[in-house]
Formats: C-alpha cells, structure tokens, sequence
C-alpha cells in the first residue's frame, strides 16, 4: 500500500499543483477582476473607492497563491517549470512587471486629492490589471495548446515559441474563457460587498458577461468535438468529457438565474464551482501530460518531468504542516472582512483606498 502511494506521488502533485491554481483564479480573479472593471462601471470618485476597497483586505493575501502555485510547481515539476517560462519569456517578464506597477496604483492611488493623478492610477491600475489576465491566461492557454519545443541529444532545451501563436484559436478561445470568468468573479464579489445602485450596475455587469462566457464556451465545444483544434484535442470528443462539458452551462445558467434576483454570493459560488470544473475537464484532456509539446514524443509528462520520489516526499510533509495554515488563514481574512462597504466608511477612514 505504501509502495503505491510513494509511486503515485508524481500524480497527486499534479493534482496539488492544479488545486492551488485553481484557488488562485478563484480568489486572485476576484482582485483582478474588479481592478479591471472598477475604472468602466463608474466615472464618480466615491463609487470607485468603494469597489477598490471591497478588496483592499484581501488582495495581498490572494497574491499568496501565485507564490504557492509557482513555488509549487517549480519544486515539484522543475522540467516543467523551466520549459514553460523558458519558452514563453516575453509573456512572463510582462505579465511580471504587470503585477509589479499594479501594487502601486492600489496604495497611492487616493493618496492626494487630484483628479489628474488618480485618473492617471485609474489607468494604470485598470490597464495592468488587464494585461496580468491575459498573461496568466496566456501561459494557461499555452499548456492546453501545446508548447512548440523538444530537446537535443544533450537534453538541451530547443523551442521555437512566437508571440504569433498567442493567436491560434484554441489560445484566443483558452484566454477568453478564463479572462471573462474572473471578470465574472470580480463583479460578483463587488456586488455582495457594496449597496445599491453601485451593486445593480455590477450584476448587470456579470449577468452579461455569464452570457458571454456561455456563447464562447459554447463556440470552444463545437470547435474541439467538430473541427478538432490542435492534434490531441480530440480527446475531448469522448463520451465522458463531452458529458462533463455540459456541467459549465448549468452552473452559468443557474448563476445567471440567481444574478437575476440578486443573489450575488450564491451566484459567485456558482462561477468558482465552474472554474473547478473547467479545471477537472482540461486537466482529463491533457493527463498525464503536465506540458504537452507540439513535437508529441519530447512531451513532459506527469511522471518524466517530476522531482524524485524522496523530494516528492519531503514536499508532501512540508505541505500537510504549513497548507492548513494558509487555508485557517485565508477563511479568517475574509470572515473578519465580510461586510459591506459604504461610502460613510470610506470617508471616515482616512487611511482607506
């Protein structure tokens, strides 16, 4: 028994890996998400400085699971680590630096009573915000697709990956789908958390984009059971995970209902259950790939691309230790921060957003 479970170490930290991704784009996408849509759901200073302080508590600490998730699989599929960032460097020093000047517009911008200088933050912030989506987006995109790489007979790593590629259709359909799920995620959050008319105008907003991540998944199912975007997409023609394609529909569909009677925290439950869901489906088209490469035989799989059994181990202890201390403490954060938001709030506390 304990032979198989050490042999099926490699497995379970795919599925590590995954979950803290997964975490990470249901409560970093909630960040992202209003930063992105604070700037276009209102033009009054007020309003924007409540939804930027619906996640004032919360943002830092969702940046904790891109650590994670980074650290997670630089030490447990280092080969992959290395391959994927290798190859798509361009991506992942703007998405970097996007993440970087976005600290900033959330800490200064409030800091002096300028209508020049916060629509200058508005920019930034809104705009960096963006480009961070579809970075992430982007190197998400870039496992479902395909990376074009391989290795010489060194073990050198060769890739040949163009900025072009960002344009294939499965990646526009990969990067729409993610992106438009944590808009989703933002403006739900938002809602729950502010009063009024400012909370009418988020659900509207989510309702349609609910409508929208429908007609694009809709569109990414035809296209991969039909046409067959890219060689080994045509797993997703079986039987089980054409079924399993049905469950986003029903949630967004359940979602959209309850956006409807203004129910936003059941709603946004409902889009975090079709992330999760989402995330089990692609992960069933491409295992036990973890990089699937365009040359199919240089592919990294679960088991060639991990860290030895003993570090596998190590890393499995070191988990069980510290996980539940970061699981205790994101639960307590947003307890202790799950009021409402209002404008009197805000103007009584100076040092808000």
């Amino acid at each position: 028994m304990l032979d198989y479970l050490y042999a099926s170490l490699p497995a379970i930290w795919a599925g590590i890996v995954l979950f803290v991704w997964v975490g990470f784009f249901i409560l970093a996408g909630i960040d992202m998400g209003v930063c992105v849509l604070y700037k276009h759901i209102t033009k009054k200073d007020i309003e924007r400085r409540i939804l930027l302080n619906t996640i004032a508590p919360i943002w830092e600490s969702n940046q904790v699971w891109l650590i994670l998730g980074v650290g997670a699989l630089f030490a447990a599929f280092a080969k992959a680590y290395g391959t994927l960032f290798t190859s798509l460097y361009d991506v992942v020093i703007i998405t970097l630096f996007a993440t970087i000047i976005r600290a900033p517009g959330l800490k200064y911008r409030s800091k002096r009573n300028s209508t020049l200088w916060r629509k200058g933050w508005d920019c930034l912030l809104s705009y960096s915000s963006l480009i961070m989506l579809f970075g992430y987006a982007s190197l998400f995109g870039a496992v479902l697709s395909g990376i074009p790489f391989s290795f010489n007979e060194d073990g050198i790593l060769m890739h040949s990956f163009k900025f072009s590629m960002l344009l294939e259709p499965s990646m526009i359909f990969c990067k729409a789908i993610i992106v438009i799920l944590c808009l989703i995620q933002g403006a739900l959050f938002a809602a729950a958390k502010v009063e009024n008319e400012l909370s009418k105008k988020l659900n509207n907003v989510a309702f349609y984009l609910n409508l929208s991540f429908m007609a694009v998944w809709f569109i990414s199912c035809f296209l991969l059971t039909h046409v067959g975007i890219d060689f080994w997409f045509t797993t997703f023609s079986s039987k089980c995970v054409f079924y399993f394609s049905i469950i986003p529909f029903i949630l967004q569909f359940a979602s959209a209902s309850f956006i409807m009677v203004r129910k936003s925290k059941v709603a946004l439950v409902l889009n975090s259950a079709c992330i999760v869901t989402l995330s089990v489906i692609f992960s069933m088209i491409i295992f036990p790939y973890i990089l699937p490469s365009k040359n199919l035989p240089h592919s990294l799989t679960v088991w060639n691309a991990s860290a030895s059994l003993h570090s596998l181990m190590i890393l499995t202890i070191s988990l069980l230790i510290l996980f539940p201390i970061v699981l205790a403490y994101v639960a307590w954060l947003y307890k202790v921060f799950r009021g409402k938001v209002t404008k009197e709030g805000i103007e009584a506390e100076k040092n808000s957003y």
